[in-house]
């Protein structure tokens, strides 16, 4: 063979390896940074994503338009539910990954957690926008800080002193961010979605931070969702808030004896009474109720809701729903109680007197027979508390028959003790007579 033709059919062979396997590596480069799956989310195209991560930095100054890539992935995280967010979201740098690799989670749903620094409105994002978008600043131990666009912020934030610790975020990798004005380190990350989630560690009474929020929010509890709650008010559930109280329920399964006990260390135990005297600071005030069980439903997934009737120790009591009409109950008045399914059910509920350790949510409505009944057509409005322990009460029979059986016993013992004094007054009587009378005819009685 020729071996110059041999080596020309080297050299091309090994320039068209070279070719694939440079065109190989930038596949497989591709599918890390912009495959179909971790692109879903963001509802960008793979040949979107390449052009818009070419094009670099992006600035975060709120005096200036953003660049395109940025306003579209905020209206994208707006629309998506959060919950979507927080389940295909991965914890950032969890695997290793050096802070500077930014192109391996650009476009990704991440999980980031730290300090929150700065709030501040981001109108040149979208001057329309309504609501508008905010701009946040995070610290983030042993990552780059994080400035996150996000669609929402809770009203208490506005009211807090920063910074606030144990915010989590998460959301879509946008872009890295191009410092300016000096007040953004170089490194940040962008970010976009929806909310951030808030864990506070401190009690703020002022702004609707109970000691129960704190407690639950140990448990992975968003504190930013008191104000969906108090949005809602006293309606009835609806399905929008399905993903607020189900998350307030997994926080308070979360909990348990120790956690009760450091709770109680500080606080004291709400009652009926508590419940009552103060309808718009209920939200996760630890409540004691004890009261008859008239229902126990099952709800669905090991979850039960018990329709618990509690003594208000006043001959009656009403309350005005939403719309304005009023519903008297008599002394004793209807608790809604849901167990989560980590709480064992003790046998023979229903219809028992039964002691719940519970975290209030809110007062709710719903549509009952006595209701309709009343002519009341928005239905009963009633406290509805999640409870993380119920435990059977002994009930009056139990009393009864104690009584009855120290009754008893007092019983035998006084007829006992009559039976003796009788044998006794006898045996005396008789004594006496034998001794002081001896015979008929010297009758001496003594003086008694």
């Amino acid at each position: 063979m020729d071996l110059h033709r041999g080596g020309s059919i080297g050299a091309l062979f090994f320039t068209v390896l070279t070719v694939l396997s440079g065109s190989l590596a930038g596949f497989a480069s591709a599918q890390i940074v912009h495959s179909e799956q971790e692109l879903q989310l963001s509802g960008l195209e793979p040949s979107e994503a390449a052009l818009y991560a070419s094009a670099g930095a992006v600035r975060a100054d709120s005096t200036q338009p953003a660049d395109e890539i940025v306003l579209r992935l905020a209206w994208r995280t707006r629309k998506l539910p959060q919950e979507q967010l927080d389940l295909a979201a991965t914890d950032l740098f969890a695997d290793g990954t050096s802070p500077d690799d930014f192109s391996r989670y650009q476009f990704r749903a991440v999980r980031v957690c730290g300090s929150l620094t700065k709030i501040e409105p981001w109108p040149a994002l979208d001057p329309d926008a309504t609501p508008p978008f905010w701009k946040l600043s995070l610290t983030i131990d042993g990552g780059p800080a994080v400035v996150a666009v996000v669609s929402w912020i809770p009203a208490v934030w506005q009211k807090s002193v920063l910074p606030l610790r144990r915010v989590c975020l998460s959301g879509l990798v946008v872009a890295p961010l191009q410092a300016d004005k000096g007040d953004q380190p170089g490194g940040a990350w962008l970010l976009a979605s929806h909310h951030a989630h808030w864990m506070p560690e401190t009690v703020d009474e002022a702004g609707g931070i109970t000691a129960g929020v704190v407690a639950l929010g140990e448990h992975g509890f968003d504190a930013g969702m008191i104000d969906e709650i108090r949005r809602v008010g006293s309606g009835p559930m609806r399905v929008g808030e399905r993903v607020v109280f189900d998350a307030f329920l997994n926080a308070v399964s979360r909990t348990g004896e120790a956690d009760w006990a450091r709770l109680l260390q500080k606080n004291e135990v709400g009652s009926i009474a508590t419940i009552l005297r103060r309808p718009d600071q209920v939200i996760a005030s630890p409540v004691g109720l004890q009261g008859t069980v008239r229902r126990v439903t099952e709800i669905g997934n090991g979850i039960h809701q018990l329709e618990l009737f509690v003594e208000t120790g006043r001959k009656s009591i009403g309350i005005t729903n939403a719309a304005g009409e009023r519903i008297g109950f008599g002394p004793r008045l209807p608790v809604t109680v849901v167990l989560p399914e980590s709480v064992a059910m003790p046998d023979g509920t229903d219809g028992s007197l039964v002691a719940v350790d519970a975290y209030a949510y809110r007062f709710w409505s719903y549509e009952s027979g006595f209701s309709a009944a009343s002519g009341i057509e928005s239905g009963q409005t009633v406290p509805l508390v999640v409870g993380w322990r119920v435990r059977l009460v002994e009930t009056g029979r139990a009393t009864v028959d104690a009584v009855l059986g120290w009754a008893i016993t007092l019983l035998v013992g006084a007829v006992g003790m009559i039976v003796v004094a009788v044998w006794w007054m006898n045996r005396r009587d008789t004594h006496r007579r034998r001794t002081v009378l001896p015979d008929a005819k010297d009758v001496k009685f003594p003086e008694l």
